[in-house]
């Protein structure tokens, strides 16, 4: 039996697209008990002459009894006869306690592993920050060090398994996730990139390619930013681009690609910038003063302590949590972007360091792509008595991550690039591109301990949500000996949010000016005239050109934009702020390039015009914005000249169109590169892309991005 087509119509189609926030995100349904996704082929599509014919096999939709229930009705039972017996595939058989190898599921990275070294104090000897502090003005007045860290990535494809379920990656020099960037605050870091994303076979073609560096703030080095169509052309198959610029603020990041959702196929890796809260014991610990009190994005009472950073003893690096797809990044754009998706798609797997298990004979029988349900999970070896700094990273797609480690507290001390007067939590919340740093003392009493990172629903659309990895006390465990721990009670998430704004104070003060300009935008969904659902910002869904990309036009004086780039021009005004409505029932995590934004509210319905620690916002480049909700947030944008994407990082809201470019400075932007224009390099890596495509089709059936 296979659907009619008008029950397809009816379950797939555009009703299903007006529907979709609901099924999304209904409070009174979770995601995945409306849709769960397994294997569907579609039809060969053709995009409009914008790309060649291309088939694939995509995320069927397939549909639970609350769902047959509740929209197909006296249908329901003849459906759910259907997919009875459909998970019918035999389990592999393994032997206990063995796991693959860790070249099959993450190439020639240790991460998860527990030969991945502990990270440090500062590279090489010395004080290379000369004195400055967490209370340093870090935008004003950044060290020079002189120092230059070279880096030489290779971007190529892989076949890999990282949760035993083999697939296409695309990955940096062999790794998954990609090498880790160290530097200290005030160093210049060069990376040249290489792209071997070359044509191959089952009808994989060549792409271009483009690395951005998150969070760094670029100031007189705009063109370094890496957005494809905006800052730069893509990096073409087969040729190299080096990047060079500063790490201009302490702490933790991430690098990936921007071109298309391309970083979804594993093109990212974390990023340590060492300043002086990495001293370790060379903190003052946590003061004893009062504190202040407040709510976590679960809405859990926690209480903030001193000013200073705690103490600690190890670093543990960035911890990467990510959500994960079995199906390649190309295959989720072309449904994410086809008539019949709505514009929902499912991930498969919760990933921790680019490592979980998964169970095999979930798997529809005919899915006969290799699998083992032995993948393994990431570990940790901890040494009772100590604490340990944890670098939290979401690197996923669509998520937000709830990372907890179960019977252990949780001492925050950093959002993004900004140092927050500590306090402790049972979970962190993790929007994608969001970072926390935290500090947890080793005092449990157990041998192990599961660390968990979990797919928050209603916010996330995910169809196996836990991740979990393994902290080790003193000595590793036996294999195939599970923890024994117990978790902490899954919240009741409600409003995807961050924590309170009451909670995160920034430890540098800083209070925002009187506003020069304060604009107003909306989110909204549409449905155009190929019925394909899309997101728009302020009326517009962005469509980037990879071969004229804005910024480099705009050094030579023209600001005549196409409009579907959707730019904004600020004009001269020195500071901005912006008021975000979301019209959707979907969460959105709204970054902002080039800046650190002073986020002045975030909550549910229309801002009410009340501002949270006025003389002090909190300050981040990621901020939650909840369903139905607003964020209010402004940055100084006579600071740093050029032009500054504004998008959800969500990676299939970006790619159909939720993104806006700033112009900052207006009059200051042909004056970048000492008013000499457009630097060489990136006028030879256009040149590149643009020969490229007169023998090539570029496949962009997105915004780009």
């Amino acid at each position: 039996m296979k659907l009619t087509t008008g029950i397809a119509s009816l379950i797939l189609g555009s009703p299903l697209a007006a529907l979709a926030d609901n099924a999304g995100y209904s409070p009174g349904y979770s995601s995945n008990q409306l849709l769960r996704p397994n294997s569907y082929e579609p039809p060969t599509k053709n995009y409009g002459g914008q790309g060649e014919q291309r088939s694939s096999v995509c995320g069927e939709t397939k549909l639970s009894p609350e769902f047959y229930k509740v929209f197909l009705g006296p249908d329901s039972e003849q459906i759910n006869n259907y997919w009875k017996g459909i998970h019918s595939r035999p389990r592999d058989r393994f032997r206990p306690g063995t796991e693959l190898s860790q070249e099959m599921t993450n190439g020639k990275s240790k991460y998860g592993t527990l030969q991945q070294r502990h990270y440090g104090h500062n590279l090489g000897r010395g004080n290379p920050w000369a004195g400055r502090d967490s209370h340093t003005n870090y935008y004003r007045d950044p060290p020079r060090t002189g120092v230059v860290r070279r880096y030489d990535f290779t971007i190529s494809r892989a076949v890999l398994s990282p949760d035993g379920y083999q697939r296409e990656c695309i990955i940096v020099n062999g790794q998954f996730p990609g090498p880790v960037i160290e530097a200290n605050w005030g160093d210049t870091i060069e990376v040249k990139v290489h792209n071997n994303i070359m044509a191959e076979g089952d009808g994989l073609t060549a792409e271009g390619v483009s690395m951005h560096w998150h969070g760094f703030l670029q100031k007189d080095t705009n063109w370094e930013d890496g957005v494809p169509g905006v800052t730069m052309c893509p990096i073409a198959p087969g040729t190299s681009h080096t990047y060079r610029f500063q790490a201009d603020l302490p702490g933790t990041t991430w690098y990936h690609s921007h071109y298309s959702a391309q970083w979804s196929a594993g093109i990212y890796g974390g990023i340590v910038i060492y300043g002086p809260d990495t001293e370790g014991r060379g903190g003052r610990g946590i003061g004893s003063g009062k504190g202040s009190r407040g709510k976590t994005g679960y809405g859990e009472v926690a209480v903030t302590y001193g000013r200073e950073t705690p103490e600690y003893d190890e670093d543990l690096g960035p911890i990467l949590l990510s959500d994960w797809f079995h199906h390649d990044y190309f295959t989720v754009v072309e449904e994410i972007m086809s008539a019949t998706s709505g514009a929902v798609v499912f991930s498969s797997n919760n990933l921790i360091n680019g490592k979980n298990d998964f169970d095999c004979s979930l798997l529809p029988a005919n899915d006969t792509t290799p699998c083992r349900s032995n993948a393994g999970k990431a570990k940790f070896l901890f040494q009772r008595g100590k604490r340990y700094r944890l670098r939290l990273v979401n690197t996923g797609a669509q998520g937000l991550e709830y990372f907890s480690i179960d019977e252990h507290m949780l001492t925050i001390i950093a959002n993004d690039f900004v140092p927050v007067k500590p306090y402790q939590t049972k979970f962190v919340t993790l929007g994608i591109g969001q970072r926390t740093d935290v500090i947890v003392q080793a005092d449990g009493n157990r041998d192990s301990y599961y660390m968990r990172a979990n797919l928050s629903r209603p916010c996330s659309l995910a169809t196996i949500t836990e991740a979990k990895a393994i902290i080790y006390y003193d000595r590793p465990g036996r294999p195939g000996v599970e923890p024994k721990s117990r978790p902490f009670p899954f919240p009741n998430v409600t409003g995807c949010l961050n924590d309170d704004l009451s909670l995160t104070e920034p430890i540098m003060r800083l209070t925002p000016p009187k506003p020069d300009i304060q604009v107003e935008y909306n989110i909204n969904t549409f449905v155009n005239g190929s019925n394909i659902t899309l997101w728009q910002l302020d009326g517009v869904s962005q469509r980037i050109n990879y071969n004229h990309p804005s910024l480099p036009q705009s050094m030579e004086g023209n600001f005549t934009y196409d409009p579907i780039w959707n730019i904004r021009d600020m004009g001269s005004n020195k500071s901005v702020r912006v008021v975000v409505n979301n019209n959707s029932r979907a969460p959105h995590p709204m970054h902002l390039h080039g800046f650190n934004m002073y986020i002045l509210s975030s909550g549910t319905g229309k801002w009410d015009g009340k501002i949270v620690r006025p003389s002090n916002p909190q300050r981040r480049d990621v901020e939650m914005l909840t369903p139905n909700g607003h964020m209010v947030m402004q940055f100084d944008a006579a600071d740093n000249p050029g032009l500054w994407m504004f998008h959800c990082h969500i990676a299939w809201h970006a790619s159909s169109g939720l993104l806006m470019q700033f112009v900052t400075n207006h009059d200051a932007i042909p004056r970048l590169n000492n008013g000499r224009g457009i630097p060489r390099k990136i006028q030879q890596v256009c040149q590149n892309w643009s020969q490229w495509t007169r023998r090539n089709v570029v496949e962009q059936i997105d915004s780009g991005l």
